[in-house]
């Protein structure tokens, strides 16, 4: 990840190589940088606006610490199982958003890749003679698939859950539904849009 482009092309930042995070003044849920460029506060800030995560966690200077450490760690996770976990997903989601969907390399590729080719949107858009922001954002879809499984699995470790063995699978394949549904209810309103400008 610390190779010029790699973690830019994972879609995990906005920069060739990712920088040393600040520690932050504010924060929003709104547009939120990629993981990767979140300052520590922007970091913590979804477990801080969530009463029952919050009851949950260690102190606020504990927290701070910790994420400071996490950050510095490969993958920006803490844990071993999360970091595991990520790179079984990047390995996993290869072929995500292609145009020309390659061999399957594994038995979890051949199931995400088989779960997004059967979206009936997915043939829609990547018919459509004009690449709009629709198009971009399904060729896309293996670093929005990476970045949500990033978010899934730091807010685990914020929230001090172990991720096992046999949680994987569902993680893996509970982050491209998630960015699936996302995808499909905002080609569903740009369609919406689009006919009521006709």
């Amino acid at each position: 990840l610390d190779r010029p482009g790699v973690a830019l092309g994972y879609g995990l930042t906005g920069r060739d190589r990712p920088a040393v995070p600040e520690l932050g003044e504010r924060a929003s849920k709104r547009k939120l940088p990629k993981p990767f460029d979140r300052s520590i506060m922007e970091r913590l800030f979804a477990a801080f606006t969530t009463w029952f995560q919050r009851e949950s966690m260690a102190d606020i200077p504990s927290l701070v610490t910790g994420e400071i450490r996490r950050s510095a760690a490969p993958w920006q996770l803490a844990e071993e199982p999360s970091r595991v976990a990520m790179a079984l997903g990047r390995d996993a989601s290869a072929g995500l958003g292609a145009d020309e969907l390659p061999e399957a390399a594994s038995d979890a590729n051949a199931r995400l890749l088989n779960r997004w080719r059967r979206e009936s949107y997915v043939h829609r858009v990547l018919r459509l003679p004009d690449p709009s922001a629709m198009g971009w954002e399904v060729r896309g879809t293996r670093r929005a698939y990476l970045r949500r499984l990033w978010v899934r699995l730091h807010g685990r470790e914020l929230r001090g859950e172990a991720t096992a063995a046999d949680e994987v699978w569902d993680l893996l394949d509970g982050a491209l539904r998630s960015v699936v549904m996302d995808q499909r209810d905002r080609l569903k309103r740009s369609l919406e849009r689009e006919g009521d400008r006709s």
